[in-house]
């Protein structure tokens, strides 16, 4: 069972599992701290006064399915602006123009895993299009594009 870490009701994920693994969907949890208590019984194999049953919980974990916030603050005739936003930290930030290969983009601060930053991302002559895209540290991905006005 799963369980919100500073209580909330517990949550079963599986029962009478025969496999010697377990793995399970965490998109199906709100975003937070959670621990996971694993219980064991031999009582399927065994007579009701012979089956031993254990209990372990493991540490805490924590579940982020919420891809970061980005917003254009800015656009100038040869720049755009980013702010980048997220609850876990931006891992990540890169860039493509008119659909070629992806580049990384630093932050204007410099800094990496900040929980919020801005990027300012160069208009190249001959750009058409741009889609800058950010990263948390769990995987979670946003995406937003600039498309030149004719």
């Amino acid at each position: 069972e799963v369980v919100p870490q500073g209580g909330g009701k517990p949550v079963v994920i599986g029962e009478n599992i025969r496999d010697s693994f377990f793995a399970f969907d965490a998109r199906m949890l709100p975003d937070g701290l959670y621990r996971l208590t694993v219980t064991a019984s031999d009582y399927p194999g065994n007579e009701a006064r012979e089956a031993l049953t254990g209990e372990r919980v493991l540490p805490c974990f924590e579940i982020d399915n919420t891809p970061p916030l980005v917003e254009m603050t800015g656009i100038s005739s040869d720049t755009l602006k980013f702010r980048v936003s997220d609850n876990t930290g931006i891992n990540a930030a890169r860039v493509s123009r008119d659909g070629e290969r992806w580049d990384p983009v630093e932050s204007d601060t410099g800094t990496f895993a900040a929980p919020s930053d801005t990027y300012t991302v160069k208009i190249m002559p001959g750009d058409n299009w741009i889609v800058f895209q950010a990263a948390d540290s769990y995987g979670n991905v946003s995406t937003k594009a600039w498309i030149a006005k004719n």
